[in-house]
């Protein structure tokens, strides 16, 4: 064990670097009556609980003629131009992804009426400068002059007055639009009849937007640069999406999405398990523990890795190191539940953890692999694709200083139309 002097020295060390993961600069950006920042467990149980209330099967029900909606424009706009036979065109996915999540944002998690593409594209501008401020380090001096006025900063006060005229919309409807903003302003604790209060509703809803946009655009850009690089997961995604429409037709439904796609939700968890969050879940010992041969104090504080948490699983470690390489450790499979994994020697991860853990695991969750798998499966039903001639298949390289891990390429691909339907059915 560390001398008193050096223990307190570590423990003042994490305080410290937690107060700045917390600072007033981030607050001021994503709200200090968000979820994310609220340290009273009362309140924050409360939070969860109203929060989730956007978050439940029947609202995301609701939501999902809204999601495959959004998702298709973004494939018309990707595929405008091309034929069945296809185009040489060159698309970055990771800005087709980013534009898909931004849609989501302002039809289903605000549930905004933007009038033309001018104002969709002002959305998507200022939302991308707000979410920019998840990695500025001038959020993390504890003065900074002028903060007001930093692009973070400015974007959140546009945000917030789209929030408000929607919370006077809703006002005047006196009940919730199918939005998520809708669910959580209309919440009460059935308990002792609580509702949220202004502030908290509004800086909750923008936490969503964190949940559901970074997350997601950043997945899904990881999952198609992957699938670009294993074309026979894509062919079985395609397969898998020709059936599910043989079954129920085009209209994809919460139920279908939970239940009819197991192989494509395997792509979605084995690309979180390789590409999570990069980031650590801080935590404060309730009691003494000793963990691997180490004794940790009451009070602590422990930090864990997400992806160091993946790397270090048991049920998928490789010596080698190949479970976490992008090209010979991306393996769908081992999540499938009918033995195909086992049967390669694959097993379940029994270490998965990219939206968290516990109490503080992310909220917005459900949310974000509803969008997931919406899109993928869209994309499946309407487009092939190949990588640029350029690009090599067996070479993936990350890009760097990113919140969450992205191709360095920023999935660049060459589409061109196949519909496994009529493309005059598409929904």
């Amino acid at each position: 064990m560390p001398s008193s002097q050096s223990a307190n020295l570590i423990l003042a060390s994490l305080n410290l670097w937690s107060k700045v993961l917390v600072g007033d600069g981030f607050k001021r950006v994503f709200g200090n009556k968000s979820i994310l920042y609220e340290t009273d467990k009362s309140t924050h149980s409360l939070l969860r609980k109203l929060v989730g209330t956007s978050m439940t099967p029947t609202e995301l029900s609701r939501a999902v003629p809204s999601i495959q909606a959004a998702a298709n424009s973004q494939v018309d706009k990707m595929l405008q131009g091309s034929s069945v036979e296809g185009n040489s065109s060159i698309v970055e996915m990771e800005s087709v992804c980013n534009a898909f999540t931004l849609d989501v944002a302002w039809r289903q998690i605000l549930g905004l009426d933007l009038k033309n593409q001018k104002e969709i594209d002002e959305f998507h501008m200022y939302t991308k400068q707000w979410l920019d401020g998840l990695t500025d380090p001038r959020l993390m001096l504890p003065f900074l002059p002028g903060a007001r006025f930093i692009k973070p900063v400015l974007a959140k006060k546009y945000l917030l007055e789209k929030v408000e005229q929607r919370l006077s919309t809703l006002d005047e409807l006196g009940t919730s639009d199918g939005s998520s903003l809708g669910a959580i302003y209309f919440a009460t604790d059935n308990d002792n009849g609580v509702r949220l209060t202004r502030e908290q509703v509004i800086d909750n809803a923008l936490i969503l937007i964190v949940a559901g946009s970074e997350t997601s655009a950043s997945t899904l850009t990881m999952a198609i640069s992957l699938l670009g690089r294993h074309k026979d997961v894509w062919t079985k995604i395609k397969d898998e999406q020709a059936a599910v429409i043989s079954k129920f037709g085009t209209n994809l439904s919460k139920d279908i999405l939970d239940h009819e796609m197991p192989y494509l939700e395997a792509v979605i968890k084995e690309t979180l398990r390789l590409a999570p969050v990069p980031a650590m879940e801080f935590r404060k010992m309730g009691k003494t523990s000793v963990i691997d041969g180490k004794q940790i104090p009451k009070n602590y504080f422990v930090a864990s890795s997400i992806r160091s948490t993946h790397e270090e699983d048991p049920a998928t470690y490789m010596a080698d190191g190949s479970h976490m390489d992008p090209i010979r450790g991306f393996k769908p499979q081992r999540w499938l539940s009918d033995g195909s994994g086992a049967d390669e020697g694959l097993q379940i991860p029994s270490e998965w953890m990219p939206w968290g853990i516990g109490l503080r695991r992310c909220v917005g969750e459900r949310l974000a692999m509803t969008e997931m798998k919406t899109f993928l499966a869209t994309l499946a039903r309407r487009v092939d694709f190949d990588l640029p001639a350029d690009e090599d298949e067996r070479v993936f390289k990350f890009k760097s200083k990113t919140f969450m891990a992205k191709p360095k390429d920023k999935a660049k691909i060459i589409p061109r139309s196949a519909p496994l339907i009529p493309s005059t059915t598409q929904s």
